[in-house]
């Protein structure tokens, strides 16, 4: 619903802050934990299935489709659309 009602461009900076927010926020977890158990939270490769219970595509994902579209919708307005 968010996509809908905002500007793409809007949308592709507030998924960036929030990706970087969290980034943020992981770092300073990681912090909090003994050296041995930090592995938890190194990124791994995910498979097709792992990817099957995802609720969002990843967020370079999104804000790429994003600003694709913010550039679509610059063009067609140019034009006059």
């Amino acid at each position: 619903m968010a996509v809908e009602l905002t500007h793409p461009e809007q949308m592709s900076a507030a998924l960036e802050k929030i990706e970087l927010l969290n980034q943020e926020l992981l770092a300073k977890e990681q912090e909090k934990l003994p050296y041995a158990d930090r592995w938890q939270f190194q990124p791994r490769n995910t498979t097709w299935v792992d990817r099957l219970w995802d609720t969002h595509p990843p967020t370079p994902s999104r804000v790429e489709r994003q600003r694709s579209l913010a550039a679509f919708l610059s063009g067609s307005e140019e034009k006059g659309g």
